[in-house]
């Protein structure tokens, strides 16, 4: 009797403890910075934060014919945008991945994903927990809002993005363009995103493709680059001290005008200094091709160099040659328009 009594409480409690650590839930996700929901290894990086340069961003997505109503209301919402691409080795766009960090109106996008026969809702199991993200019927991109406040999209492989694996330690400053990260192959780009973002916006090359190199002007300038690191802010003192007025260096760059700066870091120190020496007329050439008003340029141009690194500013440009240069790199392939 009392054997019987004393397994059936022992079996009791041992269904009560099971019961409560099947109800458990696995632990909740690490929060991360927004870049690091982006995929390692990708040929280039962007930043922008929207608070600043909500308007600049949105002609980029017209420009580049993916602005509809779905993406302008997102964006709308959104404060800060990353954003990583890889690219085919002739041109075009082979993957692109946004990570964007705002105040969503889950409920309302989900709402309204769920009655457009475009998206499916999908189910997917990542660490023990369960998430649920939008699929394109159409072209397979894929959309989730992570919470109220952290939305992806990828054109595939949105798994990767929602939980991915921890970046090595990175210091958060560094005299170098990026830092390399040790024992695993995840490139630093959050480091340098997040820098971006404070500054309002940029763009990050880890590996600068040959086309880059093969586009300088000049043959005798095709160095090895390592990294590759350009920022878009306001423009500094320095430049808005020059003889030219504001208003007509505006005009003449097509548009409000924001300044370029950043640096280049090269293989070796000496490929590093000849570079330097020529690098004013390099950076000149490529102005010149863009668009760039050439006069104000060699009046703001400040170069110079640190070991293998190559930091400048001062370089002027018009928004409305900034819209239609990295339009051109996000429109999709013309097979895919074709389709």
């Amino acid at each position: 009797m009392l054997y019987r009594l004393t397994k059936g409480v022992v079996l009791g409690f041992a269904a009560a403890a099971l019961a409560v650590a099947c109800a458990t839930p696995p632990p909740a996700p690490v929060v991360r910075e927004l870049a690091e929901h982006l995929p390692a290894g990708a040929d280039m990086y962007l930043a922008a934060d929207l608070t600043r340069h909500y308007q600049f961003v949105l002609d980029v997505f017209e420009e580049a014919e993916q602005l509809n109503s779905d993406m302008r209301r997102i964006l709308s919402n959104t404060e800060h945008l990353t954003i990583a691409m890889r690219t085919l080795p002739g041109g075009g766009l082979s993957g692109l991945y946004v990570a964007g960090r705002g105040k969503y109106p889950v409920r309302s996008y989900e709402f309204g994903l769920r009655v457009m026969r475009l998206w499916e809702r999908k189910e997917t199991r990542i660490n023990g927990r369960r998430y649920h993200y939008w699929r394109n019927r159409e072209d397979g991109s894929q959309l989730i809002f992570i919470d109220d406040h952290t939305m992806l999209f990828a054109s595939d492989g949105i798994e990767l993005m929602i939980d991915p694996p921890g970046f090595a330690q990175l210091p958060a400053t560094s005299t170098l363009v990026a830092l390399r990260s040790t024992g695993n192959q995840a490139t630093p780009h959050p480091v340098v995103l997040s820098d971006m973002l404070e500054r309002g916006m940029g763009l990050f090359a880890p590996e600068p493709s040959n086309q880059m190199v093969q586009a300088l002007p000049d043959p005798r300038l095709r160095v090895p680059l390592v990294e590759l690191a350009l920022y878009l802010s306001a423009p500094g003192s320095h430049m808005t001290s020059s003889n030219e007025s504001t208003e007509a260096a505006a005009q003449d760059a097509e548009g409000p005008e924001l300044e370029l700066s950043g640096a280049m870091r090269l293989e070796r120190e000496q490929d590093a200094r000849v570079f330097t020496v020529i690098a004013r007329l390099a950076v000149i050439g490529v102005a010149s091709d863009a668009g760039i008003p050439v006069r104000r340029l060699m009046e703001t141009l400040d170069i110079r160099r640190e070991g293998t690194v190559i930091g400048f500013r001062g370089i002027p440009v018009g928004e409305q040659v900034l819209v239609r240069r990295l339009g051109a790199v996000l429109k999709p392939p013309l097979e895919e328009v074709q389709e």
